[in-house]
């Protein structure tokens, strides 16, 4: 039984007690974590049906609750809300896990989905965090994969012009928006072969602009729709662009909507 729902019985128990209808009994994560790691408005749902006031409501209903194995004292806030904190040794036997390693910033790994650091938690043995860091930093080792070079990949054309300047986001990486509508104006006179063919074309032309310009990373987003353009992206990339890298763009900004293309840095021309 997960922390959540066992706060919720232990809630009904105390409901009951207090000659609440102890179905009403419902926990959930705090708004604001400042607060507390979960919290009820149970009382303030409840006082009206009652004429009880709210917060007296909420501190009778904390006479019989006993949590005290789980959290801190519960805390009444606001206009009757009741606040729970989890106390560190709950967190540690629900995670096993030592607690003070959140302290300590070698302990938190890159998460490609999430975009950032987190602590990772295993949820069974055979998933250990140093097969995820291996992993998740693949990406600094790119730089040791044998490849064919710029000419051969661009089909000898060197001279290519760089990537548009609205594409660049930082030195180095670039992000393209490959969806018809920012390349085209007239997009509802053409078919959908004839569009696809046009992100396609697009979509080459700014991969070759970043591997001759020596870009470390570009981003194409292509939306979810059918997944046409994100198979046929990274099958050409597959077919035609042999030792260069492609993953999922970090969830938390593209969601499932685009392709991150990383791009070795022992190119030669």
């Amino acid at each position: 039984m997960s922390l959540q729902s066992t706060l919720q019985k232990r809630l009904a128990e105390a409901l009951e007690k207090a000659g609440i209808d102890s179905s009403l009994a419902l926990i959930t994560l705090s708004a604001n974590r400042l607060f507390g790691d979960f919290q009820t408005n149970v009382a303030m749902v409840t006082a009206k049906s009652l004429r009880r006031n709210p917060r007296e409501l909420a501190a009778e209903i904390l006479s019989h609750l006993q949590v005290w194995d789980l959290c801190e004292t519960p805390q009444v806030a606001g206009a009757g809300f009741i606040n729970f904190k989890l106390l560190d040794a709950t967190l540690e036997k629900e995670l096993n896990v030592s607690i003070v390693k959140f302290f300590k910033d070698t302990n938190f790994i890159y998460s490609k989905m999430l975009g950032t650091k987190c602590f990772l938690v295993p949820i069974y043995e055979e998933m250990i965090p140093e097969q995820w860091k291996e992993e998740e930093w693949i990406n600094e080792k790119i730089d040791t994969i044998p490849i064919r070079n710029i000419k051969e990949m661009t089909h000898g054309r060197i001279d290519i012009k760089p990537l548009d300047k609205k594409h660049i986001v930082a030195p180095y990486i670039a992000e393209v928006d490959l969806h018809i509508e920012q390349l085209i104006d007239n997009e509802k006179e053409l078919n959908n072969h004839e569009k696809l063919n046009i992100q396609l074309a697009y979509f080459s032309r700014c991969l070759d602009a970043a591997i001759v310009h020596k870009y470390k990373k570009i981003t194409f987003i292509h939306g979810v729709g059918q997944g046409r353009l994100k198979d046929e992206i990274r099958k050409v990339i597959s077919e035609s662009y042999p030792g260069i890298k492609i993953q999922d763009a970090p969830f938390k900004k593209f969601g499932l909507g685009a392709t991150e293309v990383l791009i070795p840095f022992n190119l030669t021309t």
